[in-house]
């Protein structure tokens, strides 16, 4: 009788510790998806080519899209204004 109480306690043992390290998975791969999405978000932000849209929450996708128009700006503005010194400073010449 007690080999089967051993085997029965093993089993168990074993059902336990799988169900732990499942656990541990599924949340190793919840912060890992935590951590792409970030990262993603991130790189839509900054514009960079690896930025996929199409995960974006839809308040994501919207401020992004304002980031990006407000970069836009900024760089028309800073190339006017590189060119316009430019333009001074050869005047000056």
């Amino acid at each position: 009788m007690l080999p089967a109480v051993s085997a029965t306690l093993r089993t168990a043992a074993m059902a336990s510790i799988l169900a732990i390290v499942r656990k541990l998975t599924e949340r190793e791969g919840a912060t890992l998806a935590v951590a792409d999405h970030k990262r993603n978000v991130s790189d839509c932000k900054d514009g960079i080519s690896s930025c996929d849209k199409s995960k974006l929450t839809p308040d994501e996708a919207g401020e992004i899209s304002m980031a990006n128009h407000q970069r836009k700006v900024s760089d028309c503005k800073n190339e006017i204004t590189a060119e316009e010194i430019g333009f001074i400073k050869s005047q000056s010449h």
